[in-house]
């Protein structure tokens, strides 16, 4: 009975192991087919990604390289006018510079147009110059030649000039405003210069050194109280105070000893930055193709003496050819028109007979 069991259960057993082989190769092959739509499912993920990536990064951007004159330009959606604006700045920058203009190839703008209604570029990080696309050929010029950079100025030259030594497309208007400074200024020494003395057309622009240079400069007691109200916030203790007080009530002892305490950058100048910029143009303009390197390689002698090296002339020379252009470029008078001046009249001498009949003007 029980041998008879046991062959029943072999039998069934035999019957069975074909299904469980079966099953267990069905079993790899659904997990093998698992696995590798896990692998697809990573790659579609991957590439969504990326597509997604792609559709929100800007689109890449294009250069034009250009070599105008000797100016190196990289832009990126050129302004129209660029070509035309290059060349113009280019002669202007040459004959300025001279030999010392071969560096500007070095130093290349890089320049992004702005389209109507844009604010910045895309590669706004990356573009040292946005300018819009339609700016008109006279100001892109302009543009140009003051962004030209041939190197740093030494520290005296900056701290004399307040800035880079650049040249300018037209300097007509700065040379009316050096007039109109002249005119205008509070100080004694402008005064002077606009009356041709060329030095106090130096004191004036601030060529004087060492000492006696303060007392040159501002010649007279009424200019010593004016620029200690100009400079008497710098004085915090006590004793300044006190001395800041006694000038401005007249003694001018106490003016010169204070002003003395301060350094002379600090001390307003009766003309303007500007005035020096127009000299130097001038200065380096009047030394031909070398001036530019004559006044860069004169580090260590005073501003005057730098000024005469770069223009190959003694320093009054330049001076006194500074102040004949400066009254050549007189603003022009304005004409009032005929009409106006008759109406004017006309109310002055009506307001006038008014007047006659007030009884302020009536006896007894």
């Amino acid at each position: 009975m029980s041998s008879r069991r046991w062959s029943r259960r072999l039998c069934l057993a035999l019957l069975c192991l074909p299904r469980l082989v079966t099953a267990q190769t069905e079993m790899a092959r659904l997990t093998a087919r698992a696995d590798s739509l896990a692998t697809l499912w990573r790659e579609a993920n991957a590439v969504a990604d990326l597509v997604d990536s792609l559709a929100h990064r800007p689109a890449p951007v294009r250069l034009d390289t250009m070599r105008i004159g000797g100016l190196s330009i990289i832009a990126t959606n050129p302004p129209i006018y660029l070509r035309a604006a290059a060349d113009s700045a280019w002669r202007v920058l040459d004959a300025f510079y001279g030999t010392a203009a071969a560096e500007l190839a070095e130093r290349p703008y890089r320049i992004a147009g702005l389209d109507s209604g844009q604010t910045s570029t895309e590669a706004a990080g990356q573009w040292g110059h946005q300018v819009p696309r339609n700016l008109p050929l006279d100001l892109l010029t302009r543009f140009l030649i003051g962004s030209a950079r041939i190197g740093d100025p030494d520290p005296p030259l900056r701290a004399w000039l307040g800035d880079v030594v650049r040249p300018a497309l037209d300097t007509s208007t700065d040379l009316t405003d050096v007039y109109t400074t002249l005119v205008t200024s509070p100080f004694s020494v402008a005064h002077d210069c606009f009356l041709g003395d060329v030095d106090g057309c130096r004191s004036a622009l601030n060529l004087d050194a060492g000492p006696g240079a303060l007392l040159r400069r501002y010649r007279t007691p009424e200019d010593r109280r004016l620029l200690m109200r100009l400079v008497q916030s710098h004085f915090y203790d006590a004793a300044g105070k006190a001395g800041a007080s006694a000038c401005l009530d007249g003694a001018d002892a106490a003016c010169i000893e204070l002003l003395q305490t301060l350094p002379f950058a600090a001390l307003a100048p009766p003309l303007p930055l500007g005035a020096r910029q127009t000299l130097i143009q001038l200065a380096v303009r009047s030394g031909g193709r070398e001036g530019y390197q004559r006044l860069t390689g004169s580090t260590g002698h005073s501003m005057s003496e730098r000024l005469s090296l770069t223009a190959a002339v003694p320093a009054d020379s330049l001076i006194q050819r500074w102040w004949t252009q400066v009254i050549r470029h007189r603003p022009e008078p304005v004409a009032v028109p005929f009409g106006v001046v008759s109406a004017g009249l006309g109310w002055i001498l009506i307001f006038g007979l008014c007047g006659l009949g007030s009884s302020r003007w009536r006896v007894g």
